[in-house]
């Protein structure tokens, strides 16, 4: 399968993350943080926190962050 590339970020009106659309499919956070872990999204790594895990970008490809990302507001 070929790897998933974010597009945009959906948030609600208090700019929370609530997901992400890539490759024009929509995902919950949980859900690409699943294929994040399993390398299925390209420059995007997961990562465990104090708090769970998450998504962030991979600084080696990168240098942007997903807040950077267009969004959508729900």
């Amino acid at each position: 399968m070929q790897n998933l590339r974010v597009q945009k970020r959906i948030v609600n009106s208090k700019r929370h993350t609530l997901g992400y659309i890539a490759s024009g499919k929509r995902y919950t956070r949980g859900q690409l943080v699943r294929l994040a872990r399993q390398g299925r999204v390209q420059s995007v790594i997961a990562a465990q926190g104090s708090q769970g895990w998450y998504v962030t970008v991979d600084q080696s490809t990168t240098h942007r962050s997903l807040t950077d990302l267009p969004i959508v507001v729900e």
